[in-house]
């Protein structure tokens, strides 16, 4: 099978194992070599000079002057036959000294390959990156957890928020006393403060009574929502 013009076929690669333990491969021979591929264009120069040089045993298509010739040309780009590298260029001859080169092909250790564009090769790449970048955010969030009281913290930290949770409790059990009453969100009395100054006392009350009130009201909001489900859409004046 040999393509018609180029395409993409970056998804196929070529090899023929029956050649290469027979001839190996070198820059005399890796042209035959990449001629027998699904890669290479049957109307290509590099064709049309060897079917002439078939039928005219005094000249070889090396020695005929392509350049005279215009439509696909292949050319030998670089070579390490030691390491198995060979790569091969593919153009539009326009002229003699005009050719637009518009694609590549590698060969290692015997298996053909096409090069990807510029396009493609950053296209793939920049996929790549976002796709690592959404798993990087998705474990983030993973890793987020809230809390009505506390706000947003990393459940890595969830020995810290229990520790200044026991350290709170145990600053409060510390003040216990019999004159200095925390009123809940209802005015009930609750547990007693003692020690410090008075303005300090004054601001330990406020501030127990003012979070005690708070989480008293995010509970009761929490389980209202729960028993009455979310609100019903708002209609507009015109009753649409």
């Amino acid at each position: 099978m040999a393509q018609t013009a180029y395409q993409d076929l970056t998804h196929v690669s070529w090899k023929d194992t029956g050649f290469l333990q027979m001839f190996g491969l070198n820059e005399q021979n890796i042209m035959d070599y990449f001629a027998r591929s699904p890669f290479y264009d049957l109307s290509c120069i590099n064709e049309q000079l060897r079917m002439q040089s078939m039928h005219n045993q005094h000249l070889s298509a090396e020695q005929l002057d392509k350049r005279q010739m215009t439509g696909i040309d292949y050319e030998l780009l670089y070579a390490i036959p030691q390491s198995g590298l060979f790569v091969i260029t593919v153009g539009n001859r326009r002229s003699p000294t005009q050719v637009d080169t518009i694609g590549a092909y590698y060969v290692i250790e015997g298996t053909v390959y096409q090069s990807p564009d510029l396009y493609t090769l950053l296209s793939n790449r920049i996929y790549t990156s976002l796709h690592h970048v959404e798993s990087a955010f998705q474990e983030v969030q993973s890793q987020a957890t809230y809390h009505p009281a506390m706000g947003n913290y990393w459940k890595a930290d969830e020995h810290l928020v229990k520790k200044a949770r026991h350290d709170a409790r145990e600053m409060l059990k510390s003040r216990d006393g019999e004159n200095n009453p925390i009123p809940d969100a209802r005015g009930n009395k609750g547990r007693l403060l003692t020690g410090g100054t008075p303005l300090e006392m004054q601001r330990a009350h406020a501030f127990a009574a003012g979070l005690h009130h708070m989480i008293q009201q995010s509970a009761e909001s929490m389980l209202a929502s729960l028993k009455t489900g979310p609100d019903p859409p708002v209609k507009s004046a015109s009753g649409t």
